[in-house]
């Protein structure tokens, strides 16, 4: 399946409680995709002076599976190991 990029896929975003986050896309269906939420202010600071991968920023001791709609709605969310992944 292709899927259709229409924005960013890897970005950052506050959570409900203002916690700084970066989201990066994993997995697309049609009824939802999967991103990888993990993050802090110091991270960011890192990755924007490529101290660091995209793959060592997501590789952080807390990851959450985030599923997302198409309405942009989140609908599962779990606590994960970024080993884990296949």
């Amino acid at each position: 399946m292709l899927a259709e990029l229409d924005g960013p896929r890897t970005f950052t975003l506050h959570d409900q409680d203002g916690a700084l986050c970066l989201a990066h896309w994993l997995d697309e269906t049609v009824e939802m995709s999967r991103f990888v939420v993990p993050f802090s202010p110091s991270l960011l600071e890192k990755l924007r002076r490529c101290e660091f991968s995209v793959l060592d920023a997501l590789d952080q001791p807390r990851v959450y599976l985030a599923e997302v709609d198409p309405n942009r709605d989140v609908r599962s969310v779990w606590l994960i190991q970024l080993a884990d992944l296949p």
